[in-house]
């Protein structure tokens, strides 16, 4: 039997897509906490209040004592006595915890899935994104965790628009009252993912 030359693709393609599966083990494990947090449940979604006026923030019930953690690498720009700001490393964005006690200070560096404190009984989470010219625009947080792969609950979803999980249509009410845009999009992911806005 003769010796037979690999063509580029017989060398390129099992390559590529051994690199592409390490990097999904390395993430999965790595990262392995891809929620706020552990347990708990989702009781109000981002939209207007019972006055009309906007709430940008999800609202999440707990244990009190229940972990919470960073679903973002970046840095801690804001601490309070229950309030922590997150401004990500990768895009744009400040992610808001509030009903938290942290264990972290301002100007700690946080990765995804590290713990950052725990909850008071109700953490709320909500998520603003940087435009051109240093504009602020509130962003659907359930619709920014989903684009990212992440939820509220770890393996939890609800019948709340905001925790359906990897296939989500944003609230119109929510929308109008909020002016919501829609999360930029991330640069990677797995599985496929559906953000709408009517």
């Amino acid at each position: 039997m003769a010796d037979k030359k690999l063509t580029a693709s017989e060398i390129f393609i099992p390559l590529f897509f051994g690199t592409v599966g390490v990097v999904a083990l390395v993430r999965g494990l790595y990262h392995s906490t891809r929620a706020l947090v552990g347990a708990g449940k989702v009781v109000r979604c981002a939209g207007p209040s019972s006055f009309g006026a906007c709430d940008p923030t999800d609202s999440i019930q707990t244990a009190k004592g229940e972990t919470v953690y960073a679903v973002v690498s970046g840095k801690v720009v804001l601490r309070g006595d229950n309030v922590l700001h997150i401004a990500s490393s990768y895009e744009p964005v400040i992610l808001y915890y509030q009903g938290v006690v942290p264990s972290v200070k301002e100007g700690d560096t946080v990765g995804i899935g590290q713990t950052i404190g725990v909850s008071e009984g109700e953490l709320i989470f909500g998520v603003q994104q940087f435009k051109q010219g240093n504009v602020l625009q509130n962003v659907p947080p359930g619709a920014w965790l989903s684009s990212r792969g992440l939820s509220h609950v770890s393996g939890v979803t609800s019948a709340l628009w905001c925790d359906a999980g990897r296939s989500m249509t944003v609230n119109a009410a929510a929308k109008q009252s909020c002016g919501f845009v829609l999360p930029d999009k991330p640069g990677f992911t797995l599985l496929p993912i559906s953000v709408d806005m009517p």
